[in-house]
């Protein structure tokens, strides 16, 4: 009988190993208390409480130390809406960061599988970004959590415009996916700007085989609608 374990089944317990150690590295943040923009963006915020205002959020800068202002309609959409189920209490706000830090880890890790030689190589990518000292702030700190949603949305961007290239048909909807991932991962932190730039490196450093069928012109269309996206998101940031 072959003892190996199957592929699926290594994969399901690699997964089950990076949430481990988010939660190992991370859940004795949970009782930490309000600290530095926290008290600004939730605790004295006299909005942050109100549904109805959620909508104007999308058009509206906030500021932590005037004059300097801030465009992350996402991140303040996620505290208006928790608050409604945390009120202040900080250790919800923070377990909602630490489970977003959990699904970065493993967008990172299934990016892995379609780049890196095989499922460990995959494993130990996602754990390196798992429990990096690097991401204290942005997971420990409510007020980083904008750093996350950039990340995510940039990285879920990537992933999905890997499966557009891939794809034998190159389905509109795969790369609608990605660009809507890409906006989203604006919205969250203006840092996901660099998304149309590591989009063209990497086709430019692995080039697409002769069986992905993906000529030059295609690629440049996909690229224009990346800076597309972010030009209009550079607008409304704008006005």
């Amino acid at each position: 009988m072959d003892s190996k374990p199957k592929p699926q089944n290594s994969k399901i317990m690699f997964r089950v190993l990076l949430i481990v150690a988010c939660l190992i590295v991370f859940i004795n943040s949970l009782p930490n208390e309000f600290v530095i923009d926290d008290f600004l963006i939730i605790q004295q915020n006299p909005t942050i409480g109100n549904l109805s205002y959620l909508p104007k959020i999308f058009v509206t800068s906030y500021a932590v130390s005037p004059p300097t202002t801030y465009y992350r309609p996402l991140f303040s959409a996620t505290l208006q809406v928790e608050y409604q189920i945390w009120k202040l209490r900080p250790c919800g706000y923070r377990l909602i960061n630490i489970l977003l830090h959990i699904l970065v880890t493993l967008t990172i890790f299934q990016m892995g599988l379609r780049l890196l030689p095989n499922t460990f190589h995959a494993f130990l990518t996602g754990l390196i970004y798992a429990i990096h000292p690097v991401h204290v702030e942005s997971v420990a700190w409510i007020s980083g959590r904008a750093d996350i949603l950039a990340c995510l949305g940039l990285l879920l961007g990537f992933y999905w415009y890997l499966k557009y290239r891939s794809d034998e048909n190159h389905s509109i909807l795969l790369l609608l996916s990605s660009l809507l991932l890409y906006f989203l991962g604006l919205l969250g932190k203006e840092m996901a700007v660099t998304l149309p730039l590591l989009i063209i490196f990497y086709d430019f450093t692995f080039p697409p085989s002769e069986k992905e069928n993906y000529p030059f012109a295609k690629r440049c269309t996909a690229y224009a609608g990346y800076f597309l996206v972010l030009f209009n998101y550079l607008l409304i940031r704008k006005y």
